[in-house]
């Protein structure tokens, strides 16, 4: 499903927002801790981080936005049973110095 959007969004390169159905898609917070969180925030700094990049940036950009979950920590800084995830936001990875580099074109 994800790809598919992108793929549309990709299609529509004329349109007004070519990369909003894609970056919805992949802001689109998943099953577990996550689930209810808003996605205006991720959307948004998902198309931001798009616009006017290469089609291989954008690409890279939006398959490797993800929501993120971590262990609870008790008040004395341990989470060895993990006995719940919380819901640490999204990350967008950045075009430059991160796996998204060599496709954007900024190493």
């Amino acid at each position: 499903m994800r790809s598919m959007g992108f793929a549309f969004a990709l299609a529509c390169w004329a349109c007004a927002g070519p990369y909003d159905a894609a970056c919805a898609a992949v802001c689109r917070p998943p099953d577990g801790a996550c689930l209810g969180q808003d996605p205006s925030a991720c959307t948004e700094q998902c198309i931001a981080s798009v616009e006017r990049a290469s089609t291989n940036c954008a690409q890279c950009v939006a398959t490797h936005t993800t929501w993120l979950a971590a262990c609870a920590v008790d008040a004395g800084g341990h989470d060895a049973v993990c006995p719940q995830l919380v819901c640490e936001g999204f990350h967008i990875p950045k075009k430059s110095g991160s796996l998204c580099g060599a496709p954007c074109g900024m190493p």
